[in-house]
């Protein structure tokens, strides 16, 4: 588990809790009375971790597309000229 500090802990020695983090990179979880906890944490591996949850994400999104292009390519297709197509909607006389 990661150490716990509270609010005024955190408001009081911020500087020394930020040389903290950096130095040991490790997290820090700031507990506040009745709100949602925040954690402090270094900026570049918070970037890391914003980098690789991008990644996931994009890797997620290409596979579902992958999937549904499979899928589309599975549907016959019905080739026909412009005319049938104007004729098959009612619209030959246009």
């Amino acid at each position: 588990m990661y150490p716990e500090i509270t609010l005024t802990e955190a408001a009081a020695n911020l500087s020394q809790f930020c040389e903290q983090v950096i130095n040991d990179r490790e997290v820090i979880f700031i507990t506040r009375g009745g709100g949602e906890n925040v954690a402090m944490i270094p900026a570049n591996e918070l970037e890391q971790f914003l980098k690789l949850t991008h990644i996931f994400n994009s890797i997620q999104k290409h596979s579902k597309l992958m999937k549904k292009l499979e899928e589309s390519n599975e549907i016959p297709v019905k080739h026909q000229t412009v005319e049938e197509l104007l004729d098959e909607l009612g619209l030959s006389d246009l």
